[in-house]
């Protein structure tokens, strides 16, 4: 049986301290019986009295708080009751008195500490682009922290990097829900990041976990019936993108077999580009700006002279 001293000891051991955001993902009903635990209130309460009390009161706990329903079946997002399907601990964190819970529809985080608005507020419409929560927390000194799953979720940043990074194998899907907040319909347009349905690969961090291993940027501990594993977001995020920039299916167990005309590996554009100037007769296409493939966008001419007429110089 576990007890909190366990936990807390185990956290320390694993390099946790005063002041740390650790970003949790967990399985607790992994880590076996727990003592003091009468329900599944006071179960998740003695992991996170424990959390809390090595990170102090400026430390913050953050947890994903994804609702896959929302992308499958078109429930719904409501931010306030949407229920997430990534464990009792996350939940238990989402219902908490003075947590923040980012607005996302299908990849939202929930975070409680001192760091919490700034993860979870005014973040962008992108579930891991540009001011995601994720990208927050990269800018932050986060610990990943993985209980009673396997030290894979110590690495749970990886559609961040791929979004970031740009890999073929994904693209930016627009979401056709609106969440509901406060209730009130936004009608801002959501995108995550999202396999090609049409290629067939599977994922293995097996590569990415032996060299954290190896450069010991990755520390477990057994607890309970299971493991607790750690690392630091920074850290892995600088392995993986090391290692991508020469081969982009790094993540993967084996590079996808892309066919050749068919999305993401479409091949050329001329015939495309041809048919839609063709569809404009040529009328709207502007010759002199076109450069590399690209139609060079058009901006309000007085924008021009209002940016020449100011002086401005970047020095």
């Amino acid at each position: 049986m576990i007890t909190f001293d366990d936990i807390y000891d185990s956290l320390l051991k694993l390099g946790l301290k005063k002041k740390d955001t650790v970003l949790i993902f967990s399985s607790l009903a992994s880590m076996g019986r727990l003592e003091g635990a009468e329900d599944k209130n006071s179960f998740c309460s003695i992991y996170y009295r424990a959390i809390q009390k090595v990170i102090g009161d400026d430390g913050t706990i953050v947890v994903p708080t994804y609702t896959g329903q929302v992308g499958r079946f078109g429930v719904p997002f409501v931010l306030e009751s949407t229920p997430s399907l990534t464990g009792i601990f996350a939940e238990y964190i989402r219902e908490k008195k003075y947590s923040i819970r980012s607005i996302h529809p299908l990849n939202s985080i929930s975070a409680i500490g001192k760091n919490k608005e700034f993860i979870c507020s005014n973040n962008s419409t992108s579930a891991f682009g540009w001011d995601s929560p994720f990208h927050r927390l990269h800018n932050l000194d986060t610990k990943i922290l993985s209980l009673g799953l396997s030290s894979a979720y110590a690495m749970a940043n990886t559609h961040y990097i791929e979004a970031m990074a740009g890999l073929p194998y994904i693209y930016n899907k627009l979401l056709d829900v609106h969440p509901e907040v406060k209730g009130k319909i936004l009608k801002n347009a959501y995108s995550c990041s999202a396999r090609h349905l049409n290629i067939d690969f599977e994922y293995d961090y097996t590569r990415w976990g032996n060299i954290l291993f190896n450069m010991k940027k990755i520390a477990g501990i057994r607890l309970g019936k299971s493991y607790a594993f750690m690392t630091n977001y920074r850290d892995i995020i600088d392995v993986a993108r090391k290692n991508i920039i020469n081969n982009p299916f790094f993540f993967l167990k084996n590079k996808p077999q892309f066919i050749l005309g068919e999305i993401p590996f479409d091949g050329s554009t001329a015939s495309r580009d041809k048919s839609n100037m063709m569809h404009n007769n040529n009328k709207d296409i502007n010759w002199g700006s076109y450069y590399l493939g690209h139609m060079v966008p058009n901006i309000n001419e007085d924008i021009n002279d209002k940016i020449v007429n100011k002086n401005i110089s970047l020095n």
